[in-house]
């Protein structure tokens, strides 16, 4: 497994939060979210080039994007896998891995975020 988080650049606003990585300044990869309002997330994109694919980096990109949508007190981020190589199925199985369940919305998925008291702490 290769390691790539010192190397990712997290950029997030109150609205959004972008997570990108490069390499001999060529972009592997990018996620994003937007908030929706009401502590609602939603990833508009988990991107990863394809040499890249298969080595960890989406799952680690994926989970900082969670992890700073926490912080922001989200409660909730949807995800609809299909995406621009329409290979649903391996998206759906990539974001099911890494926590998503099905959604009362057909062909969304969803992961609740359970915030403790210690993750309040630490945001304010």
């Amino acid at each position: 497994m290769i390691k790539f988080g010192p190397k990712l650049h997290v950029n997030a606003t109150n609205d959004s939060v972008s997570v990108s990585r490069k390499h001999n300044e060529v972009k592997l990869s990018v996620s994003s979210a937007d908030h929706l309002g009401d502590g609602h997330w939603h990833i508009s994109r988990v991107n990863v080039i394809a040499d890249f694919r298969g080595k960890g980096l989406g799952s680690t990109m994926l989970q900082v994007l969670i992890r700073e949508i926490k912080f922001k007190r989200g409660r909730i981020i949807t995800v609809h896998p299909g995406g621009y190589e329409g290979d649903k199925i391996k998206q759906f199985n990539f974001y099911t891995k890494n926590g998503f369940e099905s959604s009362t919305l057909p062909g969304e998925l969803k992961l609740e975020i359970f915030q403790t008291q210690q993750d309040h702490e630490t945001a304010s």
